[in-house]
C-alpha cells in the first residue's frame, strides 16, 4: 500500500511469493528422508519410513505492472497536504489544474477513436481463445450474474432497508424517482440523473430541499453499490476465464477493494478503469478485460 518509490510503482510492484521447501531430517540418528529425496539419490527406499516434510519460504519479487494501490495511496496524501498549502504556493495547484485540463483535451481527442479501438481489442481478445463457445457461454454466465445482482439490491434489498428504517411504502420513492430512472438507463451515467431525481423528490415527493440537494449529491458519488457488485463480479469473471481459484481471502480482498474503487469514480460509466486496479491487487492478468467492453454498455 505504500511504495518504496513512487517512480518505481509507476512500472513495477513487489509481492510476497510462497514457497514448499522438502526438508530431510534426523531422528535418533537415522535419517528420515522425503520421497524426493531418496528418489534423486537412488537409494532403495524399502523399509526406510518416508515423510514429506516441507517448510513454507517466504520470499518477495518483483512484476512489471505498475502498483496500483500504491499510487492511488500516494496521490491522496499528497493532494491532502497540497491543499493545505493551497494559498501560500497557488503555483503548484495552478499546475495541477493545468495538468488536468491538457490531460482531459488528450483524452477527448483519443475518444475519437476509441470505437474503432475498442473494436479491435475485442477482437484480438477473442483470436487469443482456444474455445470461443465456452467463453461465450461463461460471459452469458456473467451478465447474468450481475443482472440478477443488480435486481436484487434494487428492488428488494433496497426497498427492504428503506421499509425496516422508515416503515414506509417504498413503492412511492420509486414514484418521484422514476424520471431519473430512466435517464440513468439511457445515459449510464448517475450525474445525468441527478437533477432529475432531485427535482422528483422535491416537486412529487415533497421533501425538504436542504436535505435532497445534501442526500441526493452524495449518494450519487460515493454510493456506488452497482458498480462495486459489477466490478466484483468481473474480477471473479476473468479469473474462471485463467482457471484461477480465488481464495477466500482473495474474494474478501476483490469485495473491499471494489468497494473502496467505487467511492472514486466519476458520475460518469468508467468501471472498467478501477477493475485494472482489482486486478493488480489479486495479482490477475489484465489481458482478458477488453472482452468486457462487448457487454459493458449494458451492465
Amino acid at each position: 500500500m505504500f511504495p518504496d518509490n513512487i517512480v518505481q510503482a509507476s512500472f513495477e510492484r513487489t509481492q510476497t511469493v510462497y514457497r514448499r521447501k522438502s526438508l530431510s531430517t534426523q531422528v535418533n540418528g537415522t535419517e528420515e528422508i522425503t520421497k524426493e529425496v531418496a528418489e534423486q539419490r537412488g537409494m532403495n527406499i524399502l523399509g526406510s519410513k518416508i515423510l514429506n516434510f516441507a517448510q513454507r519460504e517466504i520470499s518477495y519479487a518483483t512484476f512489471l505492472q505498475a502498483h496500483f494501490a500504491g499510487i492511488i495511496v500516494f496521490c491522496i496524501g499528497f493532494g491532502i497536504a497540497t491543499s493545505h498549502y493551497s494559498k501560500n504556493y497557488p503555483l503548484m495547484v495552478n499546475f495541477f489544474i493545468a495538468l488536468d485540463k491538457i490531460i482531459m483535451k488528450l483524452m477527448l481527442s483519443v475518444m475519437w477513436f476509441a470505437p474503432i479501438g475498442i473494436t479491435s481489442l475485442i477482437c484480438g481478445s477473442l483470436l487469443e481463445l482456444d474455445d470461443i463457445w465456452t467463453a461465450a457461454s461463461a460471459m452469458s454466465r456473467y451478465i447474468l450474474t450481475v443482472l440478477i445482482g443488480l435486481f436484487i439490491h434494487s428492488f428488494i434489498t433496497v426497498p427492504a432497508l428503506y421499509f425496516l428504517l422508515t416503515r414506509k411504502n417504498p413503492l412511492n420513492i420509486f414514484k418521484y424517482i422514476m424520471e431519473g430512472g430512466m435517464a440513468a438507463l439511457g445515459t449510464s451515467s448517475s450525474g445525468a440523473a441527478l437533477s432529475l431525481c432531485i427535482n422528483g423528490m422535491e416537486q412529487l415527493g415533497g421533501l425538504d430541499e436542504r436535505v435532497v440537494r445534501f442526500v441526493l449529491p452524495l449518494g450519487a458519488t460515493i454510493n456506488m453499490d452497482g458498480c462495486a457488485l459489477y466490478e466484483a463480479v468481473a474480477v471473479i469473471f476473468i479469473a474462471q476465464i485463467n482457471n484461477v481459484q480465488l481464495g477466500f481471502d482473495q474474494i474478501i480482498t476483490v469485495s473491499v477493494t471494489a468497494t473502496i474503487a467505487s467511492l472514486g469514480l466519476n458520475a460518469v460509466p468508467v468501471g472498467l478503469v478501477s477493475i485494472f486496479l482489482i486486478l493488480n491487487t489479486v495479482g490477475l492478468p489484465t489481458t482478458e478485460v477488453p472482452l468486457l467492453f462487448a457487454v459493458d454498455w449494458m451492465l
